[in-house]
């Protein structure tokens, strides 16, 4: 249809008394402030894992030297023909005959010794714990005469005994030495040995040396008081 000469085609824009309708445009979020990191003081150490660590394996207990010895002191050891004991995963099982615990395994060769010195069925065994010889005993002894003849050879003669047991001995050779006694027992390597040279003991002055006022004039005078 033709469309009527002076009627102007509405235009598509907004009158101005009409005003545009528009949606409301989303205000931006706020950022999130940061979170403040806590203060930490670390007072003490930073502990590590603790490793486990594996037992060493128990040394080998054998026979000490004896050449040291005079031969009427060496005649009286026998160096053992089996072992005393054995080892297995890290454990020292007793192999002494006549023992009452062979399964018990001891955590060292120090505690397998105690139990060969205090245990009551070793009580007649012949077998040095110092020095690990056969110490020869006369059969048919009681306990308490057997462990004089032990203790007899562990003080006198016994090539690794401890230094305060080497020291009662010299000390007791010199004693029995002075008094004109017999100490041909007695293996004193400190005796037998090359001699240290010992300084000679400080002498005391008498009352007059240490004054001055001696025979000699020596020494600070003595000036008069006024």
């Amino acid at each position: 249809l033709a469309r009527p000469v002076g009627v102007s085609q509405r235009s598509s824009r907004p009158q101005s008394g009409e005003q545009l309708q528009t949606s409301p445009s989303p205000s931006p979020s706020p950022s999130p402030s940061p979170v403040p990191t806590p203060l930490t003081y670390n007072l003490r150490r930073p502990q590590q894992p603790r490793r486990l660590r594996e037992r060493p394996a128990p040394y080998v207990f054998r026979p000490s030297n004896t050449e040291s010895l005079r031969p009427e002191h060496a005649s009286e050891l026998t160096a053992p023909n089996r072992d005393a004991y054995r080892v297995s995963n890290n454990k020292v099982y007793c192999r002494l005959p006549g023992c009452a615990r062979p399964s018990t395994g001891f955590a060292t060769v120090a505690a397998w010794k105690i139990h060969v010195r205090r245990a009551q069925c070793h009580q007649l065994t012949t077998l040095c714990t110092w020095c690990g010889h056969n110490v020869h005993v006369p059969p048919h002894l009681s306990p308490d005469q057997h462990n004089i003849f032990m203790d007899a050879h562990r003080r006198e003669r016994c090539v690794s005994a401890p230094r305060n047991i080497n020291k009662a001995r010299h000390l007791d050779a010199d004693r029995l030495s002075e008094l004109g006694r017999d100490i041909t027992h007695i293996a004193d390597s400190l005796r037998e040995g090359p001699e240290a040279t010992a300084t000679p003991s400080r002498r005391r002055l008498s009352s007059g040396a240490s004054r001055g006022d001696d025979d000699t004039g020596a020494g600070p005078s003595k000036r008069p008081r006024v």
